[in-house]
């Protein structure tokens, strides 16, 4: 293995499994098979591989003498390999005592045995026939001292197979299936079947082997017995607190991003102790906590109690950086976990309780406190837990509940989905009105006109009215409220509004905008005056938990009026009288945040009177939504509102313009590959999944291209998006069913050639980039034979000389024939070869 693994690239792998036999004659004439697994790259050339592995093997073994004969030519490395076990049951009866009751075919209770063995392979195996996987083979006489009997079968794997463990893809081993058989009761399915004759199997009685063992075993007599290593299966939780309420709403639906690695970065003490490390779901525990779930196996080699693995946790806890502000604590091993079920299913409560409370599936349903059916969808409903160190899974659990309750839709969720925070989501909505309706809302914005009132009825339930206010003398814009999961998409929340009578428009998750006005007093009218107290006041508002972005400020002198509304084309004056409001400021909220004009004005006045009041009347101050003036419509956003920023920019009074802060937007590449092909759908779920997973409900655009440069076809996706940092390309990693490639920003500076659907050169051939396009050329000692794209078929060489070599022989050889055969011509008839001919020569001579 070691000579293997020296040979293999430094990203493969190379595990023993499991050694199998061919008996001889003699002991010292057995042979003995490694098996083993190879994990590469789908794009390792296999034939290659293996000739460079039989070469390394003749290299490094020089055996002399009778001991080990290494057959280098029989090493074989395929997807197409079956692997064969042996399975071994003892069983005991008060039935059968004669060796003669033991005669094929008949051998008693081999068709039952068979029977459940095979419908536990069938379930883990999935294969669409069962034929040639399982047979009997071997059994051993009845004896009349009570030990048990044998009966042994032969499990022929399909091609290629690996185990599906829950946790993750493993070798397909005699140590595993043992374990398989074990966690499925199959002993208690085989008496059950038989059920006579005082039938039972003892502890232990189901033993699997490498088939070999059956026929070495009778060579090797008493000598030894096949040591079988032991491995454990643990279950685990950890508590992560500290999180946003979008964090765990990711997590809780299987978006883990970080808290994955962190999960893996605590086992970095046990990395000799454990393998098959999965963390498998988060439950939530309240608002800001949940609890991580993992599973894995104790390695056979692991001397470490639960005890000293627990505590191995909780320090490789303090190795854990990132994320920066969760909080990781009281890691746990040997838990149970809990579920909720629901299913249709035609049957009874009673049959429902017979088919899953039973040995089998002991481990998985451990406790069910009751079921309930609701009679309204005819749905069966219950909660159960599952025993200590199940690795349970819902998609698993799912599929062993439709199976038994004969149920096509079971879904099995964790529990705490009640806890998630709902996401806050704002909208505006603008409705045409008559000049009178929309003059009521600019005099009072707490006016509800009838306009509004219909329109929050025309709307599903969940919506609030938080205020109108006037855009135009034409136009109304409601500011609504509704909370949602945080898996709701922007385009999810607009199909709410889309159709709906009397809406002329919409913009969601807006920040909403204000207007304040307060009286100052005379020493701050002044230029620098109002400005730095205003901007003074935004920063305490801000202290006080708003988020408040200052865009808009002017204030006015003993003459200043405003016009502020255009009535049926006559101007209608509202003045700004100069002894109680002479400044004006407007800004806005984040977008999402919901903010109401009144709680505003309530805090604004209490920082007033406690920190401003030599500066500003605080009774004076007014906070109104942003309403239209006199020649002025106000616009109807169609990018994101200004970032918000604790300090405010600065403006100087009376005629600057509002300042929007954003950030670019700068273009940024996925790339995946899927073995096989990917469908339509699979793209635009990928397109939404990035989408969604980026915010904003950003533009996703998403190309495939298929893949045969290697011996197994592949699918390679490249997706472009626009983001304003590069710390979001990780948002788009590990994405079912989809494997990494590369994530990068689309820049001068990005290596094309790292780009796999972009780099469609052949294996023979160098990539470089050349601007933003991909160049390539075929090696030295390759040939090119794609003109028009180089670098995309690449041939070896062929010698020069040894053709000419070649062409010169083969037209000597048509020139020696050619000649040979007017010899025997001219021979023929000059009467060489005639016999009469010969001997009247002879005569005349």
């Amino acid at each position: 293995m070691k000579k293997i693994d020296n040979i293999l690239p430094s990203s493969a792998r190379v595990a023993l499994d499991f050694v199998d036999f061919s008996a001889g004659a003699q002991l010292n004439e057995s042979t003995i098979y490694p098996q083993m697994t190879l994990r590469v790259s789908e794009n390792e050339n296999i034939t290659q591989l293996l000739a460079n592995a039989k070469q390394a093997l003749r290299n490094n073994f020089e055996m002399t003498g009778d001991d080990v004969d290494i057959i280098i030519d029989s090493l074989e490395v395929s997807n197409a390999i079956q692997r064969q076990l042996a399975v071994q049951v003892q069983f005991t009866d008060f039935e059968i005592t004669s060796p003669d009751d033991f005669v094929a075919p008949d051998v008693p209770y081999t068709q039952q045995i068979l029977a459940e063995i095979g419908s536990k392979l069938d379930r883990k195996l999935r294969v669409t026939s069962m034929d040639g996987i399982i047979e009997l083979v071997d059994f051993s006489p009845a004896s009349n001292d009570g030990t048990p009997k044998e009966v042994w079968m032969k499990i022929t794997l399909p091609p290629g197979y690996v185990a599906r463990t829950g946790l993750g893809d493993e070798a397909a081993t005699p140590a595993h299936f043992e374990d398989f058989f074990r966690t499925q009761n199959t002993a208690n399915g085989i008496v059950a079947r038989i059920s006579q004759n005082d039938f039972n199997i003892p502890t232990d009685g189901i033993k699997v082997y490498p088939f070999g063992w059956i026929e070495l075993q009778k060579t090797l007599g008493d000598i030894a017995k096949p040591v079988v290593p032991t491995e454990k299966t643990f279950t685990g939780t950890v508590e992560v607190h500290n999180l946003e309420p979008q964090v765990i709403s990711d997590i809780y639906r299987g978006k883990f991003g970080p808290y994955d690695a962190a999960i893996r970065q605590m086992f970095k003490p046990l990395i000799n102790d454990v393998s098959s490390l999965r963390v498998d779901y988060f439950q939530p525990t309240n608002s800001s906590s949940a609890l991580g779930h993992f599973a894995f196996v104790q390695n056979p080699t692991s001397e470490k109690t639960s005890t000293e693995l627990q505590q191995e946790l909780e320090q490789g806890i303090d190795g854990i950086t990132d994320p920066e502000n969760a909080v990781f604590r009281n890691p746990q091993l040997s838990t149970s976990r809990r579920f909720k079920a629901t299913a249709t299913s035609p049957l009874g409560l009673e049959a429902v309780d017979e088919r899953l409370r039973t040995e089998e599936f002991a481990n998985e349903f451990d406790k069910i406190p009751m079921f309930k059916r609701v009679e309204e969808n005819n749905t069966i409903e219950f909660d159960f837990e599952t025993s200590r160190n199940t690795a349970a899974i819902p998609k698993d659990l799912e599929i062993i509940i439709n199976d038994e309750l004969e149920a096509e839709d079971a879904k099995v969720v964790v529990p705490g989905g009640d806890l998630l925070l709902p996401k806050p989501w704002l909208s505006l909505l603008y409705v045409e009105v008559s000049n009178e309706t929309a003059l009521a809302v600019l005099e009072d914005w707490k006016t509800t006109p009838i306009e509004a009132t219909n329109i929050m009825e025309r709307l599903p339930k969940g919506w609030t009215l938080d205020y109108s206010a006037a855009r135009s003398s034409s136009q109304i814009y409601l500011a609504i409220f509704a909370e949602f999961e945080y898996s709701e998409t922007l385009n999810r929340v607009n199909e709410n509004f889309i159709g709906v009578e009397g809406i002329t428009d919409y913009r969601t998750q807006l920040g909403r905008k204000f207007t304040g006005k307060v009286s100052g007093s005379s020493e701050i009218l002044n230029s620098s005056g109002v400005d730095s107290t205003i901007k003074s006041l935004v920063v305490e508002m801000n202290s006080n938990g708003f988020t408040l972005t200052l865009y808009y400020l002017e204030y006015l002198n003993t003459e200043g009026e405003r016009l502020t509304i255009v009535d049926a084309g006559n101007r209608k004056r509202r003045q700004a009288t100069t002894e109680t409001q002479n400044i004006i400021f407007k800004f806005s909220g984040e977008p999402g945040v919901r903010l109401l004009p009144g709680e505003i004005q309530s805090v604004g006045r209490e920082l007033i009177a406690d920190k401003f009041s030599t500066s500003l009347v605080a009774d004076s101050l007014i906070i109104e939504p942003e309403m239209y003036e006199e020649g002025k419509t106000i616009p109807i956003p169609t990018t994101v509102e200004p970032t918000t920023t604790s300090a405010s920019v600065s403006l100087s009074p009376a005629t600057v313009a509002p300042t929007v802060i954003t950030k670019p937007q700068l273009p940024a590449i996925s790339v995946y590959e899927k073995e096989g092909e990917v469908s339509e759908d699979e793209l635009k779920e990928l397109e939404k999944t990035i989408s969604d997973r980026l915010g904003d409900d950003q533009d996703v655009n998403c190309d495939s291209r298929s893949d045969v440069s290697s011996d197994v076809e592949k699918t390679i996706v490249q997706c472009k998006y626009k983001i304003d940092s590069d710390d979001k390309l990780g948002v788009t990693e590990n994405i079912d069913p989809f494997n990494d490639v590369i994530q990068y920003m689309d820049n001068a500076n990005a290596e094309l050639c790292d780009n796999t659907f972009l780099n469609d050169c052949h294996a023979e051939a160098t990539c470089t980039s050349e601007g933003r396009t991909v160049v390539c050329s075929c090696k030295d000692g390759f040939e090119d034979q794609n003109t028009e794209k180089p670098g995309r078929s690449c041939v070896k060489k062929t010698d020069g000389i040894l053709i000419f070599l070649i062409i010169l022989i083969v037209v000597l050889l048509i020139v020696i024939l050619v000649l040979a055969y007017f010899v025997h011509l001219k021979r023929t008839k000059t009467g060489i070869y005639h016999p009469s001919r010969q001997e009247n020569r002879r005569n005349n001579s």
